[in-house]
């Protein structure tokens, strides 16, 4: 008999490999590696714009190729030695029996479902054994196979809990490509760096405002997630964290990607912080986008199963509809009507920066918010999605509180405005507005 047995990862074959030699001894046995992270994604839609969006739609699932699959498959010999095999839709076909050995939470319960039907196209993962392991000792793995079940059967609660979890991530991501994505764009991040994943999103809101920390005190930091306060874990119970351990890292590592974080060092210590483009990028977002409590509701929907659906739909449209709202506020309306604006980037609705093609750059302050400062002239390009800087060198046109204009120059080593009528030098804070003229003053 042909036996193919789908674990998560190899550590999982080299431990179960012998104790599954001696339950079926004289078969033919076969493992395949399902790597939920790796091996299993999403199919996404195209061409879509900002008008389609909230947009709430069934996850449509997608694996990876199978000769690209993330870990060969292991043939396990009669002796019980393994060796490295080739994937192929043939070992899924070929097989008389196939056995769930995928970890008994809801991500290797959704790996299995998702993998059978797509590789054979139906559901006859319900009706396969299921290995379910509480541990990786010899009694534990034994009791296993002794003792396996349906997978429809043993994994019902799982599957249940991993599809309303895949539910939540596939809408979330499909709206946070296009609505993140546009603020990502006109904070500035490059149209290649990682999307913004829900984890990554309250992690750049949790390190916001705290001193910059080492990379192991950040991880430290999604591990105890901690959220508001309002959800209360009790003794015992499962501690939603910011990501699963296999995906802290990796969730770090795409805000540094994107520039969203920065690697600084502090006493000899490599340390992280958020980047100057990680707070236009906050800035950008309704305030509402900042929600540490996500992981606990997240887990409360996965628990309460498909009754959990309308609470999902509606956190989706009301989060996502109140970004649409907030990137809608423009200034544009506020500008002279008679000036052709090539490109207009909002701060936070407090200041804005308009590019007029050939004519000047031109960054102005609410006076109703004096904290929002907007961006420097030598980092005009932060806040937007353009190669465009400010021109400097005839000079800026300044404007102070009181209305008075003065000709002034940007020193990027102080970072502040030096009056060419050298009276005291300028904070950016200490300004209205300020203008830079593509041609001499005296020309103009």
């Amino acid at each position: 008999m042909n036996i193919l047995i789908a674990a998560e990862k190899p550590a999982i074959t080299r431990a179960i490999a012998p104790f599954v030699r001696k339950h079926w001894p004289a078969d033919n046995i076969t493992f395949v590696h399902v790597v939920p992270y790796g091996n299993i994604g999403f199919r996404y839609p195209r061409g879509l714009t900002l008008h389609d969006f909230p947009l709430l739609t069934a996850p449509r699932d997608r694996l990876r190729p199978l000769d690209e699959w993330h870990c060969p498959p292991a043939h396990l010999a009669a002796d019980g030695s393994l060796s490295a095999g080739v994937m192929s839709l043939e070992l899924f076909e070929s097989a008389d029996l196939i056995v769930s050995a995928c970890d008994p939470d809801h991500t290797g319960a959704v790996a299995f479902d998702v993998v059978m039907r797509e590789v054979l196209g139906d559901g006859r993962a319900k009706d396969c054994p299921a290995l379910l392991l509480s541990a990786l000792d010899a009694a534990s793995i034994e009791f296993g196979l002794a003792h396996m079940l349906p997978f429809g059967q043993s994994c019902a609660r799982s599957l249940e809990m991993g599809r309303m979890k895949r539910y939540f991530d596939w809408n979330w991501n499909v709206n946070s490509l296009v609505v993140l994505g546009e603020a990502q764009r006109r904070a500035g991040v490059p149209a290649d760096a990682p999307p913004l994943s829900k984890y990554a999103l309250q992690l750049l809101y949790g390190l916001r405002n705290r001193l910059s920390m080492t990379e192991g005190a950040v991880v430290s930091l999604m591990h105890d997630w901690k959220g508001t306060g309002r959800y209360v874990v009790k003794l015992g119970e499962w501690n939603p964290r910011l990501g699963s351990p296999a995906a802290r890292v990796q969730i770090l590592e795409n805000l540094i990607d994107a520039g969203l974080v920065d690697r600084i060092e502090v006493s000899g210590k490599a340390n992280l912080e958020v980047s100057g483009r990680g707070n236009v990028l906050l800035e950008l977002l309704h305030p509402d986008c900042k929600d540490a409590d996500l992981p606990f509701r997240l887990n409360t929907w996965c628990l309460q199963g498909m009754s959990s659906k309308p609470a999902i739909d509606r956190y989706i449209n009301t989060f996502f509809g109140k970004q649409l709202e907030f990137m809608g506020r423009t200034p544009a309306g506020q500008l002279n009507k008679g000036v052709e604006a090539e490109s207009v980037a909002d701060w936070g609705s407090s200041c804005w920066v308009t590019i007029v093609e050939l004519e000047f750059q031109h960054v102005m302050r609410d006076r109703d918010n004096p904290n929002c400062l907007g961006p420097r002239p030598d980092r005009l390009h932060a806040g937007l999605n353009t190669a465009v800087t400010a021109v400097t060198n005839n000079g800026l046109l300044v404007w102070l509180p009181d209305g008075t204009v003065v000709h002034a120059d940007w020193s990027v080593e102080r970072q502040c405005f030096t009056r060419r009528d050298k009276q005291e030098d300028l904070a950016l804070a200490d300004v209205r507005a300020w203008a830079a003229m593509q041609s001499p003053i005296a020309e103009t």
